[in-house]
């Protein structure tokens, strides 16, 4: 079967393919998800008991009580359907994000479908019921803010701002991004949206749970240098070699690559190592998931060449110029 057959016939077959890997995913990333963990079980987030900062990620413990005050089933059902939506709502979120840039299909479905495999060294270690959501509303919210769908984008951001602290990260990209936009009415108004969007719930979740024990920000700066949190030299060996791959086919081509992946990787990247030095424990991998959308959409065109697919060919838009 010739090459262009190959892709056709991967292309017919799409998505059955990947809702069962994503599957197939799940059941292993489940395998692995402490319900009842310490200081963030699921039932402590649904009550509101758990520690601080994870009781302020309230989007999933939330939407797990109203469904079964609609219709009473365990909440661990719930939440693992839950937690395969995200991971499928985010496949779906970067295969269309990749079409902003490339036209072709095949290329699209490439995207859609290494961002599975390559997911795995973010899933070995800590797992979190939000850590999904995360990823999703992220990705969802970049896409949206590159194709300037801002009215998508609020509700996307709003949403966000319930999941997770780190939502705040996007406002800086926008900021970053649009810097010389900001002659137009509109983009001060939209920044003005998220601030009040963000801290209005931020102050919100905060007070709500003001008497909860824990801290806003956990500090395992120096758990980075404990040799009694190193995992297995094999464990080890496994992300240097990630991570050298990555960077390799993250900067190769670097300026031939879409302006907007490029710039706002230049300032989440810095950000999210910051935070992970500061609030994570060693190997924590899953501290990245903000991030992993660009890693994808600009180590692609590299790794793509490996099966004869040709990004900057296909390319269409490399400008600060966004649709």
């Amino acid at each position: 079967m010739s090459r262009d057959k190959l892709f056709k016939a991967f292309h017919n077959l799409y998505w059955p393919i990947i809702i069962f890997i994503t599957l197939l995913v799940c059941k292993f990333y489940l395998n692995g998800l402490q319900w009842e963990e310490p200081r963030l079980a699921l039932s402590q987030l649904m009550d509101g008991t758990a520690y601080k900062p994870f009781v302020y990620r309230i989007l999933v413990p939330t939407i797990t009580k109203i469904a079964i005050l609609v219709f009473p089933l365990p909440a661990t059902l719930y939440a693992s359907i839950l937690i395969f939506a995200f991971l499928l709502g985010f496949i779906v979120c970067i295969r269309s994000f990749s079409s902003i840039f490339w036209k072709k299909a095949e290329i699209n479905d490439f995207v859609g479908a290494l961002s599975i495999p390559m997911l795995t060294p973010f899933m070995l270690t800590n797992r979190h019921v939000y850590d999904f959501s995360t990823l999703f509303l992220f990705s969802a919210g970049l896409m949206l803010m590159a194709q300037k769908k801002w009215g998508y984008f609020l509700i996307v951001y709003t949403l966000a701002c319930l999941n997770k602290e780190t939502t705040l990260f996007l406002s800086l990209i926008f900021l970053y991004y649009f810097r010389q936009n900001f002659k137009k009415p509109i983009y001060w108004k939209l920044l003005f949206f998220q601030a009040i969007i963000y801290t209005s719930i931020r102050a919100l979740i905060m007070w709500r749970f003001s008497n909860n024990p824990g801290v806003m920000m956990e500090n395992h700066f120096y758990d980075h240098f404990s040799s009694a949190l190193v995992p297995s030299p094999k464990l080890i060996l496994g992300y240097v070699s990630y991570l050298i791959l990555m960077i390799i086919a993250v900067r190769t081509r670097w300026k031939e690559k879409p302006v907007f992946l490029r710039e706002a990787l230049s300032i989440l990247a810095p950000l999210m190592f910051v935070l992970y030095l500061l609030g994570s424990y060693p190997f924590e991998i899953r501290t990245f998931y903000e991030i992993y959308p660009l890693l994808i959409l600009l180590a692609s065109p590299i790794l793509g060449r490996l099966i004869g697919l040709d990004f900057f060919k296909e390319q269409f838009n490399c400008s600060s110029s966004l649709p």
